[in-house]
């Protein structure tokens, strides 16, 4: 999740030093109710034991792949809602990533595959074998459809707990990112431009002598 949120956060920063407001942040999201629900579910699903919902064995991944349709969802809602091509691109971008996600997974039964050599290098291997929430992943092997869209990746290990993540993942960092710095970045106050006040002057003067000259012509 780290690698996800910390682009967003640079560009941020980014778009603070270039004027912008975090004011931008609060623009509406579209449908962000569903996208709230999706998220809770996931993160449900991931703390509940097999043991205590032993329905979550065999439709588990189910009910996790239609919480990512779900996002996606949203993201496309949000694309078709903006404007201008400016704010078009972060949304459309974070859409894709999620929709190839979805693409591995449900060509894969429900499962992201996951490359097990991945997960040894960022410490995850002991932890997944030992979890006792549904599965939602399997490993990457000559039949798994669709490899180069899986959990294939992993962080690089100087990251804060580093996870393994897909091409799609990638995508809706960037993404993320990128809405980030749009929509801070579209709250900066822009400067005129040199030359403009005395321009816009120049014209109130003409526009007040007009007025006076109008006003004697109509005595």
């Amino acid at each position: 999740m780290l690698p996800q949120l910390l682009p967003a956060v640079i560009m941020v920063l980014a778009a603070l030093a270039a004027g912008g407001s975090l004011v931008g942040l609060s623009r509406p999201i579209a449908w962000w109710g569903l996208g709230l629900v999706s998220i809770a579910l996931q993160l449900l699903l991931q703390r509940i034991p097999v043991s205590a919902a032993p329905w979550l064995g065999d439709f588990g991944h189910w009910v996790w792949a239609a919480a990512v349709a779900s996002i996606l969802l949203v993201l496309l809602r949000n694309w078709r809602l903006q404007t201008s091509r400016m704010h078009q691109i972060p949304w459309a971008v974070a859409a894709l990533g999620v929709g190839l996600n979805l693409l591995v997974i449900v060509a894969n039964g429900g499962y992201m595959p996951v490359s097990l050599t991945a997960l040894e290098q960022t410490g995850q291997a002991v932890e997944i074998a030992t979890r006792s929430s549904f599965r939602r992943d399997l490993p990457v092997d000559v039949t798994t459809h669709m490899p180069e869209l899986a959990d294939v990746y992993a962080d690089p290990a100087w990251l804060p707990h580093p996870v393994v993540a897909s091409i799609g993942d990638r995508l809706l960092g960037v993404g993320l990112a990128g809405w980030a710095f749009v929509s801070v970045y579209a709250t900066r106050h822009k400067r005129p431009r040199p030359g403009s006040e005395g321009a816009v002057e120049r014209s109130a003067i003409q526009f007040s002598s007009a007025a006076a000259e109008s006003g004697l012509l109509a005595k």
